[in-house]
């Protein structure tokens, strides 16, 4: 993965989202290291072609108890702004052949308010 963008969206579900690390695995060309890979998997398939890595809101609280909880006490109210944390994800126009991704967008069903 060489685009700054994926790497900044792996980072933030790597982070953030509620698959598992399984690995490292070494990947040796002879006697010599090439790559150590690391890999992040659902806790539980459920086959359906896709899974969840996790909601947007789920991340960003994660990311907030990360900076103002520390052994489940309040150690302090704030945490660092990141302004455009989550761009890369919410833009609409956003294809990547290394890093595909499916977006699911919730929006509430006004027609059948009278």
């Amino acid at each position: 993965m060489t685009d700054a963008a994926d790497q900044e969206i792996a980072w933030i579900f790597i982070q953030h989202g509620q698959w598992e690390e399984s690995g490292p695995e070494v990947i040796m060309e002879g006697d010599r290291l090439e790559a150590i890979e690391f890999t992040w998997e659902p806790r539980e398939r459920l086959n359906q072609g896709f899974e969840m890595i996790g909601t947007l809101s789920n991340m960003f609280a994660r990311y907030y108890a990360e900076h103002t909880i520390d052994e489940r006490e309040i150690v302090q109210l704030r945490a660092p702004l990141r302004p455009n944390w989550f761009a890369p994800l919410v833009s609409s126009d956003r294809i990547s052949e290394a890093l595909p991704l499916w977006k699911m967008i919730q929006q509430a069903d006004y027609s059948s308010i009278e």
